[in-house]
Order: structure tokens, then C-alpha cells, then sequence
């Protein structure tokens, strides 16, 4: 019974951990420079549960981390794709917990910084987030209505606007995922180990008060 307790604590909080919230871009109008396509911002539950978030993470060249990321981001990775007028397409991202050799996709080099509300009942996200790799950079922010615009965009390899200069105007909504939808509360957690805990209780005490086979009843 000590280690049916034991387990059902430790999937418990391994699941509470791990458990995260994902938000899926949603492009509304773009710009003669650029558009964006898609884009995924993945946050801790904890975070969606308190209505918010602030991020303040850098890796440098040798994989050092700072900020937030030393205790624990509350950003789990952020992607936003992006298709040039001349054609190229951009994706940048970062795993904020995620080491630079662990190779899911992190750039040698990156700064992300978001502050964020978030409006559960409305499925809305408002705030700031920016991201700054090697070779790319975009900063985007919404109002309370939750319309998101890139204030700019910034590559190597962007068209010579958004290269020599900042272009920015795009818009769109980060929108909550099917798949975020349904996020257990802790409370259902909690009753979930409870029940399993009870039915184990049930099933043993079934079990001690039937004769065993070959012994007869008396």
C-alpha cells in the first residue's frame, strides 16, 4: 500500500511538472516587406494558471545561461515563422530550458523576453514577447483585445528593409490549442490519485475476504 502511495504521489507531481499550455499563431494581415505563416508559444501551466508570465532569458556562444532560465522559465519554447517578400522564409525559436547541445533546435545565441496576461475564460493572450537570435529578431505586443502586432522584424537575409532597417505592421493572434484545451487542475489530479488509491484499498479487502482455491468453506 506504502508504495502504491509512494507512486501515485510521484506520477503526481512528475505530471504537474512536466504539464504545459500551447498557444498556436493565428496570421491576420502582413506587410509589402513580410507575413507571417505560424508560429507556437508553449507556457507552464503554473503560469497559465496565475493569468500570466515575465521571461527574461539569455544563452550565449558558450551556452551560459541567465536570467529566468537559471530558476526555471515559465516559456517552454517560442517559434515564429516568417515569409519574406523576396521569398525566404525565417523561423525563429528558442527552448528556454533546453541546453544549447540537446539538439531540439536552440541557436548558438538568444535573448527572449516576454511579459504577458492571460485571460483563461477568454482563451486571450495581451502583452509583450521579443525574441533575438544570431541572425534574426522580431518584437511583437497586443493590447487587451488581444490582437498582436509585430512592432519589428529584423534578418540577415531579409528583404533590404527589414535588413538595413526594422520592418514591423504584421498581425494576428496567439490562439489556444486543441490540444492545451482540458489542462487538469490540481485539484482533479489530486482526486484522481485518491480514487486510484480507494479502488486498491477496495480491491484488497475483496480480495482477503475470499476463501482461497482448495479450502473449503466452513
Amino acid at each position: 500500500m506504502k508504495r502504491l502511495v509512494s507512486g501515485v504521489l510521484f506520477f503526481l507531481s512528475v505530471t504537474a511538472a512536466h504539464a504545459s499550455v500551447t498557444y498556436e499563431w493565428q496570421a491576420l494581415s502582413g506587410t509589402d516587406d513580410f507575413t507571417t505563416t505560424s508560429g507556437e508559444l508553449v507556457v507552464t501551466t503554473a503560469a497559465y494558471r496565475a493569468g500570466g508570465l515575465v521571461a527574461n532569458d539569455t544563452i550565449d556562444y558558450y551556452g551560459s545561461p541567465y536570467g529566468a532560465r537559471s530558476g526555471g522559465s515559465a516559456v517552454l519554447h517560442a517559434r515564429l515563422d516568417i515569409l519574406g517578400s523576396n521569398g525566404w522564409t525565417y523561423r525563429i525559436q528558442a527552448y528556454p530550458r533546453q541546453s544549447l547541445l540537446s539538439g531540439v533546435g536552440n541557436p548558438m545565441f538568444y535573448s527572449l523576453q516576454a511579459d504577458m496576461n492571460i485571460e483563461r475564460e477568454q482563451a486571450m493572450l495581451s502583452g509583450s514577447l521579443s525574441l533575438l537570435t544570431v541572425e534574426d529578431e522580431f518584437s511583437m505586443s497586443a493590447g487587451s483585445d488581444g490582437l498582436w502586432t509585430i512592432d519589428y522584424f529584423n534578418s540577415d537575409g531579409a528583404p533590404e528593409n527589414c535588413f538595413v532597417g526594422r520592418c514591423g505592421g504584421a498581425t494576428g493572434r496567439w490562439v489556444l490549442s486543441d490540444a492545451a484545451i482540458g489542462v487538469p487542475e490540481p485539484q482533479s489530479l489530486l482526486l484522481t490519485g485518491l480514487a486510484c488509491i480507494a479502488a486498491f484499498g477496495v480491491r484488497r479487502r475483496l480480495s482477503a475476504r475470499t476463501p482461497s482455491a482448495g479450502v473449503d468453506a466452513a
